[in-house]
C-alpha cells in the first residue's frame, strides 16, 4: 500500500513560519520518494488532550497510513520525516530539549515497579541524559533508541499502532490521551498527554523509538531556537565527550 501521511497539529493558533517552512520542506523531500500527504489538520479543542483523542480518531477512520503529529513550535532540520518513515517502526519520534527550566531531553525512561495508567501515582517517568539516550541504540539499527516515554511535538504512528490503541481504550474505557493529569509536578496539575500516551503504548503492548538522527529544533519563549549548540553543551556538562551532533545530522 502507498504510504499516505496525515500531518496533525493540537492548536489552532497563528503557526509561526519558520516551524511551516521547515515541515513543507520536509513534505517536499518524502513526496519525492512517493509518499502522499494529506492536507495538515489544527486542532484547536481544550485541552490538549481533546485534541490528541480527537486527531487519532479520524486518523484511524481515514484512508492515510501514519499520522505526523507535531507542535508549532518546532523546527525540523530537512531528512526528519523522511528518517522518521524509513524507520518502519510502529511509533518514531524525533527528540529534543525542553524550552524552559534545565532544558532536559525531551525523552523519558521509566522507573520499575510501579502500575501503568494508575492515575493516582504517575510521577515515575524522567528525561534521560544524552548518555542514557545513546545506550538505549538498538542493536538492529545504529540510530534507533527504544524508550519508555517521547514527547508528541515530533512522532509518528503506523495505522496498526492507532487501531491496537483504540482498541485497547474501548477495552479498558480509558483514554489514550488523558485529559488532566498530575506529571512530573507532584504539587501542580499540568497537561501531561504525552506521557499518558506512552503509559497507554507500554499498556497495549506498543513499543516507542527515537530516531537519533532526528533531532529538532526548538523555539523558545525568548524568540530563539534551543538547538544543537544547547544538545553540544548538555553533553559537554555530562562529560559525554565522544558525542558529536555532526555525526546524527
Amino acid at each position: 500500500m502507498r504510504p499516505k501521511i496525515r500531518i496533525v497539529s493540537p492548536k489552532g493558533r497563528a503557526i509561526n513560519p519558520y516551524t511551516m517552512s521547515s515541515l513543507i520542506y520536509n513534505c517536499w523531500e518524502v513526496g519525492r520518494q512517493g509518499i502522499d500527504i494529506d492536507s495538515p489538520r489544527a486542532y484547536d479543542e481544550y485541552p490538549i488532550s481533546r485534541a490528541r483523542n480527537a486527531a487519532l480518531d479520524e486518523f484511524v477512520d481515514s484512508d492515510c497510513t501514519h499520522m505526523f503529529t507535531w507542535d508549532d513550535d518546532q523546527i525540523f532540520p530537512k531528512g526528519t520525516l523522511t528518517r522518521m518513515i524509513t524507520s518502519e517502526q510502529p511509533i518514531v519520534s524525533g527528540w529534543y530539549m525542553a524550552r524552559k527550566g534545565n532544558l532536559g531531553l525531551v525523552v523519558f525512561g521509566r522507573k520499575q515497579g510501579k502500575d501503568l495508567l494508575n492515575y493516582n501515582d504517575f510521577n515515575y517517568y524522567y528525561p534521560l541524559s544524552i548518555r542514557e539516550l545513546f545506550g538505549r541504540k538498538i542493536p538492529s539499527h545504529p540510530f534507533l533508541s527504544k524508550v519508555e516515554g517521547i514527547g508528541l511535538g515530533c512522532a509518528l504512528i503506523t495505522k496498526e499502532a492507532a487501531i491496537q490503541l483504540k482498541n485497547v481504550s474501548k477495552e479498558i474505557g480509558k483514554p489514550v490521551f488523558l485529559e488532566w493529569s498530575p506529571i512530573m509536578k507532584p504539587d501542580i496539575h499540568a497537561f501531561g498527554e504525552d506521557l499518558w500516551f506512552s503509559d497507554f503504548c507500554a499498556y497495549a503492548d506498543i513499543p516507542l523509538y527515537v530516531h537519533l538522527r532526528a533531532f529538532i529544533g526548538h523555539w523558545a519563549a525568548q524568540g530563539f531556537v534551543i538547538g544543537t549548540k544547547h544538545l553540544q553543551l548538555r553533553a559537554m556538562e555530562e562529560g559525554f565527550g565522544d558525542f558529536n551532533i555532526a555525526d546524527f545530522s
